[in-house]
């Protein structure tokens, strides 16, 4: 799976403190055991923070690949300017961001995921209140996806 090859290769190149985490595909409910659980304790259950996930404060940016009706999306989620950039090849600039609401989703379990780290951060940090918005270019997702699947 390229994410934990990503994750591996960002962790030797920075020792250790990851700046960039790359979350796997089997990432949201339906595709995942312990349906009866929340989705951050089947994460954790999947052992997902201690093979994808870092310290909150080196963090700078996260991907978050989304299967929607058998088609990849990339939700880049950069930190500092609180904002989620959708990378979606099909995607028409006058349409809204078709997978808003499984990103949001993401967005508040790893809110509820990360706890912890949050709380030193201002009150008014919460990844559920980032910014969707699709990036401009999105040539470079197919890259990224093609290995991961």
């Amino acid at each position: 799976m390229i994410s934990l090859f990503l994750t591996e290769e960002e962790r030797r190149r920075s020792g250790g403190c990851s700046t960039i985490w790359y979350l796997p595909c089997r990432l949201l409910k339906e595709s995942l055991p312990y349906r009866d659980l929340p989705l951050h304790e089947v994460w954790r259950e999947m052992d997902y923070y201690n093979i994808f996930v870092g310290n909150l404060d080196f963090c700078k940016e996260i991907y978050i690949p989304i299967l929607s009706s058998s088609h990849y999306c990339l939700a880049r989620v950069i930190i500092s300017l609180k904002t989620v950039e959708v990378w979606d090849s099909l995607a028409d600039e006058k349409t809204l961001v078709r997978q808003s609401n499984k990103i949001k989703e993401i967005l508040r379990n790893i809110d509820l995921a990360m706890a912890n780290q949050i709380k030193e951060r201002p009150s008014t940090f919460s990844f559920a209140s980032f910014c969707i918005r699709r990036a401009q270019n999105s040539f470079y997702l197919l890259v990224y996806l093609s290995l991961d699947a």
